[in-house]
């Protein structure tokens, strides 16, 4: 993602526009083996390649978890999944706070995208945050768990 996605000049404007942006490395020991995806273009590797080492999280101000998806994206999917989370901010929040019925929104919402979901692995994300609205203190450092039901260790 880092040299296909975020080399993009929309996708830069837009999350330098919206968000604050930080990157951890939380797996710091985790290598992948040289020629892993030799011989693939990085935009032929099919998104939520690496979903047990990368994840998107998309919080609001309050660190309220918008939107996370797992695995590597390409430009198209992560352009989708950074303006569903713009669009289901605005719908959930006014001003400075949540609305009073920002957590059905977040619901509905995600049960929504899921039913149109391009793929298993985007249904399964929106299906999992549906059940739930959360804080991103609340699901670190389970993430991958919550999201996709395996544990992950360093």
């Amino acid at each position: 993602m880092r040299t296909v996605t975020f080399s993009d000049a929309a996708v830069v404007k837009s999350l330098n526009a919206s968000f604050v942006c930080a990157w951890t490395n939380k797996r710091p020991l985790q290598q992948f083996k040289d020629g892993l995806y030799a011989g693939k273009e990085t935009r032929e590797l099919p998104n939520g390649t690496a979903k047990d080492n990368v994840t998107s999280v998309f919080a609001a101000w309050d660190g309220t978890v918008i939107h996370a998806i797992s695995g590597s994206l390409d430009t198209k999917a992560f352009k989708h999944h950074l303006g569903f989370a713009r669009d289901l901010y605005d719908k959930m929040y006014e001003g400075v706070g949540l609305r009073a019925f920002g957590g059905a929104v977040y619901t509905e919402e995600h049960k929504a995208a899921a039913r149109k979901a391009a793929d298993d692995h985007a249904y399964q994300a929106h299906m999992r945050l549906s059940k739930e609205l959360r804080g991103i203190k609340d699901w670190y450092p389970t993430i991958f768990e919550m999201l996709f039901g395996k544990a992950c260790s360093d």
